[in-house]
């Protein structure tokens, strides 16, 4: 296996002048650990690592995560679940710790300037400020995305290229997760049914319907969790608080999602398509309302517009900045002007547990306002129900994108 400073030195012109990215991979795990190192690194594989990472042409590092370890990770690295040849976590971790889900990590901060190659390292990424997550590791902020989390789940798909990432937000007060599916395209947020997590649309082949898009490079699909959506189903807390989060939850998606789509993006600001189904459909439609100098269309699939029975019927300003078909019947300004070069998409069925009224109230609160939207109907054989969204999303898609 080539070391990650060789291959620069003698591939990086080649590849570069084909047009192409440049990607490492090495296998710092391998071998004993330092034990004099806390973070568990072997030293001799950081000056290798650290002299790819300080180079202004890198732009990322991804590695390979890992939920569950082995009792004894340095013997056997493999991840618990996966058979065969998972090869540890990658990320500064601490494997003397137990470990349900995800592991602590901290992350390589970025490169000093913009560029536009790429060096990735299956294994893992090195921090210059370690120290500082040793203090608080849980209180991660994005990074930058990780690695695929589950391969072989995406590789049955038709998509090869997944990446996750998770950091605390201390506008949820609670950390978040955010995957990304594909490698080119127009940007896509897909927002999860009411209790889902990121991943909760691949779960459901979501993800494999749109397959052919993005394997052709029209669409880079990101999802991620449901916070507000989860505590709204579940009755978590007092119905103020459900308010507030579902409140915090649209500036967590404008303040931290987005700019984490945008730097993926290399930079590049082009308008991202919000979508989702059901509790997904209502948050695609409000963070275009709320956030229209992000967000160009919204496609909400049976949708639920009408949320207050979530909240025991109380209302507060919490909800109502949260809700498209509360706050726009007062909107005006730039916020409106912008908007009417928008468009949503609402579609529903007529089958078992659909309610496309909602969707037509919706539109008539849109439609005074003058911002572009169309209700489309699927008829009585679609059913609220992901293998209706599975029919309807790679339509919308190949339409808008």
């Amino acid at each position: 296996m080539i070391a990650a400073s060789r291959l620069v030195r003698y591939r990086e012109r080649e590849v570069l002048d084909r047009g192409g990215r440049l990607w490492s991979y090495q296998a710092p795990v391998q071998g004993q650990p330092d034990t004099q190192l806390g973070d568990r690194l072997p030293r001799r594989e950081l000056p290798d690592l650290a002299r790819l990472l300080q180079r202004p042409d890198v732009t990322g590092v991804l590695s390979w995560t890992v939920d569950y370890w082995q009792h004894s990770p340095w013997r056997n690295t493999n991840y618990i679940d996966s058979g065969c040849c998972f090869p540890g976590e990658g990320t500064p971790v601490y494997p003397s710790r137990a470990s349900s889900g995800w592991l602590p990590r901290y992350g390589w901060p970025g490169p000093a300037k913009e560029s536009t190659t790429t060096a990735t390292s299956s294994c893992m990424s090195y921090s210059p400020t370690l120290a500082a997550a040793r203090e608080r590791p849980d209180l991660v902020r994005f990074r930058g995305f990780r690695g695929c989390r589950n391969a072989a789940a995406s590789q049955s798909e038709g998509v090869t290229m997944k990446v996750t990432a998770r950091w605390f937000s201390e506008r949820l007060q609670q950390p978040i997760t955010l995957a990304r599916w594909g490698h080119y395209g127009t940007p896509v947020l897909m927002f999860p049914t009411a209790g889902g997590d990121a991943e909760e649309v691949e779960r459901n082949h979501l993800i494999g319907a749109c397959s052919e898009l993005i394997e052709a490079g029209r669409i880079k699909l990101y999802s991620c969790d449901s916070v507000a959506g989860q505590a709204m189903v579940t009755s978590t807390g007092s119905p103020g608080y459900r308010m507030w989060l579902l409140n915090q939850f649209h500036e967590c998606v404008a303040s931290e999602v987005v700019p984490a789509i945008r730097a993926d993006l290399g930079g590049h600001l082009p308008p991202i398509v919000a979508t989702g189904a059901s509790i997904g459909a209502f948050n695609s439609l409000a963070v275009m309302c709320r956030y229209p100098e992000a967000f160009g269309t919204a496609i909400c699939m049976s949708g639920t517009y009408q949320v207050q029975r979530f909240f025991e019927g109380e209302f507060s300003d919490h909800l109502y900045l949260s809700s498209p078909v509360h706050f726009l019947p007062e909107l005006d300004g730039p916020q409106l002007e912008a908007l009417r070069s928008r468009l949503a998409i609402l579609a529903s069925g007529e089958g078992a547990w659909e309610n496309i009224g909602e969707s037509w109230q919706a539109a008539e609160v849109l439609g005074r306002k003058g911002i572009p939207n169309r209700v489309d109907s699927w008829g009585p054989d679609f059913e609220h129900d992901w293998a209706t969204w599975r029919e309807m999303l790679p339509k919308y898609l190949d339409e808008v994108c």
